[in-house]
């Protein structure tokens, strides 16, 4: 848009920068966690994901700590490295639902939860902090988690 646009200035004043910049830094702290072992040992401390249970529980806990995105962007390699393949419908569904819901549990579960909570202040919308997200978060992932689980168990 920009490189075609004749009101160039108009595009860059509406680009939220804001946004941008968090994404970058998100990315930034996810790689330095991986390449500082930080990760490594959080994925050893946790079941490994190579059951359904070892990627639920992985899928949801690490993404509080880096965001899903970034998680699943971390562990794509490392399910592979542990044998999970092409094949593993199952286990790469999990992945993508467990992720998925870990939003749901915290604010940083997911940087969208972020994106939306700053544009409801900055729009005079209603605030809320961390605890009255998770009183929310922590039933609807238990409820959640629980549907996936036993779906992709017993088909």
């Amino acid at each position: 848009m920009y490189a075609l646009s004749s009101r160039r200035g108009e595009v860059l004043s509406n680009v939220d920068w804001q946004t941008l910049v968090f994404f970058m830094a998100l990315f930034i702290v996810s790689e330095g966690a991986y390449t500082s072992g930080v990760l490594s040992y959080l994925a050893h401390a946790l079941p490994a994901p190579t059951t359904l249970w070892g990627i639920f529980a992985a899928s949801i806990l690490l993404s509080q700590v880096i965001s899903n995105v970034p998680m699943v962007a971390l562990y794509l390699p490392l399910m592979s490295s542990l044998g999970v393949g092409p094949g593993n419908v199952n286990d790469w569904v999990a992945l993508a639902a467990a992720s998925t819901i870990a939003g749901n549990l915290t604010l940083i579960g997911a940087a969208s939860n972020i994106i939306i909570l700053q544009a409801s202040e900055k729009r005079g919308g209603p605030r809320f902090s961390y605890i009255e997200f998770l009183l929310y978060g922590i039933p609807v992932t238990l409820v959640n988690a629980g549907i996936y689980y036993a779906y992709l168990k017993f088909i």
